[in-house]
């Protein structure tokens, strides 16, 4: 369901890079959110994700995101 008027890009929850990557080539100008799977943070570590993300946004330079890693 969207939201209208919503602040943030469309969302999806990313795994892998290459579930990033094909978030970031699907994305209109409006961008996209990535979020990670819950409690990645706690099962995986900020830097794994970081570098996740990071790798993806390299080969799509120029496509608006905004990274959101679940803590809890």
């Amino acid at each position: 369901m969207a939201v209208p008027d919503s602040p943030l890009p469309p969302a999806v929850v990313i795994h892998a890079a290459a579930e990033a990557a094909a978030a970031l080539a699907a994305a209109g100008p409006a961008g996209v959110t990535l979020l990670s799977a819950p409690g990645a943070a706690g099962f995986l570590g900020p830097a794994w994700f970081q570098a996740l993300v990071a790798g993806a946004a390299a080969a799509h330079r120029g496509v608006p995101h905004l990274a959101v890693l679940d803590c809890a």
